[in-house]
């Protein structure tokens, strides 16, 4: 006992060291790297002091080393985050407290205590049945599809302070119920169980732990949810998965890694001391199986997958809409190696060309962009 206080008494002192070895240098260079203060006439000692509070307020609050090492010894001893919109978690995880695009709490959906308003929720239904009635009366059936936050599925990641998750009282579990009480014919696709279920099962995490964001395994299983919906459909939508069977699992190959942290992690400068657990696809599904084309429509560019070994002139089988370049990208592996054409936009607007099928895919904090009035008058 008494050799593990020794122990401890030793590293103390040599941290303790370490830091003032620290203070003591970066004071010296606040006297001395800069000789500026030696030329200033010295008058009533103002000026001249005043250029050496400037000194030392660059040597100490300005210096990128010394901010840097701050910022690494506040999280990996006190769990401190130099943001405030950000909050450190079990396992590397770091997550969003809130949104301001989208005018949403994290934490607060989190724990159940941020419902939409009933106006709300008429609203956003509304403007759902408009898009899936405009696409129907075209013989074209719509998806809308929503990817829980990270910390929907990785709930045990969030910090204890924080309070349990209450996932049957957040915002996407009452629209989801809002939904189903309305019209249960509605194609409203909410894949927060399947992805837990997924996470239980996987020996690979599905998001990215510094991003609100999946990863190549997660989005596989994005994709999945997506088929086993279309697999769903009746008459002349079902034939499409009917003749293109899903994608084996068994014939994909992921390789975990381990990167430069992400969007959070560089918004509180940790993207160094905190890597992101990545999970890649290995197999190419990239350029052999596909070629690409793009078209311009009025708002975005469209991207165009045909499959090289069943090219047709027909019509786009399936489009997905997406809210971000990163889930567009990682999806179309599986999707163009399944389907013969897939459409690829970054657009929630309404669009002319007709496909068979219509997949909308956004996010759990996005919700809200269903209130957008500009998107909702595009559909009537």
């Amino acid at each position: 006992m008494k050799k593990w206080e020794n122990t401890h008494l030793i590293t103390s002192v040599l941290f303790i060291g370490i830091i003032l070895s620290f203070t003591i240098f970066f004071g010296i260079t606040a006297l001395f790297e800069n000789r500026d203060a030696d030329n200033v006439p010295y008058f009533d000692g103002k000026e001249h002091s005043e250029i050496i509070n400037s000194k030392f307020c660059n040597a100490f609050y300005r210096n990128d080393g010394l901010q840097s090492m701050i910022r690494e010894y506040n999280f990996k001893l006190f769990g401190l985050i130099d943001n405030d919109n950000i909050i450190s978690g079990y396992n590397d995880f770091l997550f969003e407290k809130t949104d301001d695009i989208y005018d949403y709490d994290y934490l607060k959906d989190f724990c159940g205590k941020y419902p939409f308003s009933q106006t709300e929720l008429e609203r956003m239904y509304e403007n759902l049945c408009l898009r899936q009635q405009k696409y129907n009366s075209e013989s074209v059936h719509y998806i809308l599809a929503v990817i829980p936050n990270s910390q929907s599925v990785y709930s045990e990641n969030m910090p204890f302070f924080v309070g349990a998750y209450n996932k049957e009282n957040s915002r996407l579990s009452q629209f989801e119920n809002y939904v189903a009480s309305k019209d249960p014919d509605i194609n409203f696709l909410n894949l927060t169980d399947k992805l837990i279920e997924a996470k239980n099962e996987s020996k690979y995490p599905l998001y990215n732990n510094t991003d609100n964001s999946l990863n190549a395994l997660g989005e596989w299983y994005v994709y999945r949810g997506i088929y086993e919906k279309m697999s769903s459909f009746s008459s002349n939508n079902k034939s499409l998965t009917e003749k293109n069977p899903i994608l084996d699992f068994s014939s994909l190959s992921f390789y975990a890694h381990t990167s430069e942290g992400k969007h959070l992690a560089r918004l509180s400068g940790l993207m160094e001391i905190i890597g992101n657990h990545n999970v890649s696809l290995s197999t190419d599904l990239t350029s052999k199986q596909y070629c690409i084309f793009r078209e311009m429509n009025s708002s975005n560019e469209e991207t165009i997958h045909y499959d090289r070994s069943r090219f047709q002139s027909s019509k786009p089988s399936v489009l997905l809409s997406f809210s971000n370049e990163w889930d567009k990208t990682l999806i179309q592996p599986y999707m163009s190696n399944t389907f013969f054409q897939v459409g690829y936009t970054l657009d929630m607007s309404y669009t002319d060309h007709n496909y068979n099928v219509v997949i909308q895919v956004i996010h759990e904090n996005e919700l809200s962009s269903l209130l957008n009035p500009d998107i909702a008058d595009t559909y009537r």
